[in-house]
């Protein structure tokens, strides 16, 4: 829909990719419960996911038989158990609401065309904005100005540090797509190579460049 909003209304976009490497076996089991208490979750709660992850251990099945010995989880969600992915969701939220503030994400233009009275009747904020959508370990950052993305970025990195996630620099990628820009001429007929001097090796993650791609290049999310 922001895709789809940008075309229709000629406004610009810019997107960085991330992918998180073996991010669920990466948690910091401390952090998410400080995050959990952070996020208002009642001590009873915390305390069951703290007894849970308390001394847990796992074994490997052997591919000749049997069994490893017990390896002790010091990191990370444990595997099969239906809690994980919940867990997970809540590690990276502090994230997501840092990303959201600020008003750096894409602004949906149709509701700046909406007037006043309607948007207090629907309850929709003329301020209301997309700034990143997520799916497991892979995360879409968008914004509409070139330096919100470098801001972003450098939360992205931070948070990362922070949470003790690795990005994986072959997988980031960044690219955009300049309806406005094109529209006024200001970078002529076809604005694509000024956006790329704009992306390419201009954005890093944790000290690894984003690798630009083009609007119209596939690539596998």
């Amino acid at each position: 829909m922001a895709l789809e909003d940008a075309k229709l209304f000629k406004q610009d976009m810019y997107a960085l990719i991330i992918d998180f490497t073996s991010a669920f076996n990466t948690t910091d089991h401390d952090r998410m419960l400080w995050i959990m208490y952070d996020l208002g979750f009642p001590m009873d709660a915390i305390e069951v996911v703290g007894n849970l992850y308390q001394n847990a251990t796992t074994q490997v099945s052997l591919p000749q038989g049997g069994r490893t010995d017990q390896i002790p989880v010091k990191r990370g969600t444990i595997q099969g158990d239906t809690l994980s992915p919940f867990l997970f969701l809540l590690y990276m939220e502090p994230l997501f609401g840092w990303l959201q503030g600020g008003g750096r994400g894409y602004s949906h233009a149709c509701l700046k065309e909406t007037s006043i009275e309607n948007l207090a009747r629907h309850n929709i904020s003329d301020t209301d904005e997309i700034s990143n959508g997520s799916c497991a370990d892979n995360l879409l950052c968008i914004t509409q100005r070139l330096c919100d993305l470098h801001i972003q970025a450098d939360k992205l990195s931070n948070y990362a540090d922070w949470a003790a996630l690795q990005v994986s620099g072959k997988k980031t990628k960044v690219t955009g797509i300049l309806h406005k820009a094109k529209q006024t001429g200001i970078y002529g007929t076809d604005p694509s190579q000024h956006l790329k001097t704009q992306l390419n090796e201009e954005i890093s993650v944790q000290g690894q460049h984003a690798r630009f791609i083009r609007d119209t290049d596939p690539f596998k999310y």
